[in-house]
């Protein structure tokens, strides 16, 4: 019943327990996107809050150069929706 990669994660647990030397944020990532990859609704709500991020930058981005734009010497009252 049990997947192979569960069974991966708890000898690596074990061994870590074992070593007392802390993860690298490498094996924490890897061991992290397993977790993740393992389970398909947590993975799908990862991979929408994910895509909201990068769309938010974005966003971000763009009101930047327009907020720029606006507020520069050059301001043009015909840019300005509120009048």
């Amino acid at each position: 019943p049990e997947c192979k990669h569960d069974s991966d994660m708890k000898m690596d647990d074990a061994m870590n327990l074992r070593r007392k030397i802390p993860m690298t944020a490498t094996e924490r990532t890897r061991l992290w996107r397993r977790r993740l990859k393992a389970d398909p609704v947590r993975y799908e709500a990862y991979k929408r809050k994910e895509r909201e991020r990068r769309r938010n930058e974005r966003m971000k981005m763009l009101n930047f150069f327009i907020d720029k734009s606006i507020n520069s010497e050059n301001y043009s009252p015909y840019l300005s929706t509120s009048t």
